[in-house]
């Protein structure tokens, strides 16, 4: 069960609740957050707080985005061939650590990743050319399977680049007869 406290803080409370061990650095967590009002309304928000803490809504890790998907290729990679870990290793330094490898995870939306994928469509490619489709997809199977990871191991509840939110669509081949 959760636990927290209110205190004084100016003129307004601020509530702190315990929220359990971050799964990746395996330091406590804490909740705040601070209530203007009187001090009936901040248990008010402590007790709501409370229950979400309790009910997970809170789980989660401080860890950015680059230290899961690293932790998640040394994990992954053994089992892979040469060239897929090279071509995986290659997309993360490329694309997307410089993109969101210090941002936390908890930050990371789905919002950003299909405006990286659009970005990517433009100008990812040498000299700022536009990525081929195809690339563009891989690359995000590789973000989606390391978040997919990151659920598993509770660093993240619920994985931004879910099931409802399809890959990039690579166009069709349209072969000529006769060619």
């Amino acid at each position: 069960m959760a636990t927290g406290h209110i205190r004084k803080r100016g003129n307004a409370w601020q509530l702190i609740v315990a929220a359990g061990r971050d799964p990746g650095t395996g330091r406590k967590r804490y909740v705040s957050r601070t209530v203007h009002g009187p001090k009936r309304e901040a248990q008010a928000q402590l007790n709501r707080l409370l229950v979400e803490v309790g009910e997970g809504a809170h789980q989660g890790t401080d860890a950015t985005v680059g230290e899961l998907l690293e932790r998640w290729l040394a994990v992954a990679s053994p089992d892979w061939s040469p060239k897929t870990v090279l071509e995986t290793r290659r997309f993360l330094d490329r694309l997307i650590l410089p993109r969101f490898g210090a941002m936390p995870l908890r930050k990371l939306t789905t919002a950003a990743l299909d405006q990286f994928y659009a970005d990517l469509r433009k100008s990812g490619g040498v000299g700022d050319k536009p990525l081929a489709p195809a690339s563009v997809r891989r690359v995000h199977v590789v973000v989606r399977r390391g978040l997919q990871q990151g659920v598993k191991w509770g660093w993240l509840s619920v994985n931004p680049r879910g099931q409802r939110h399809p890959a990039p669509r690579a166009p069709g081949r349209h072969p000529t007869p006769g060619s």
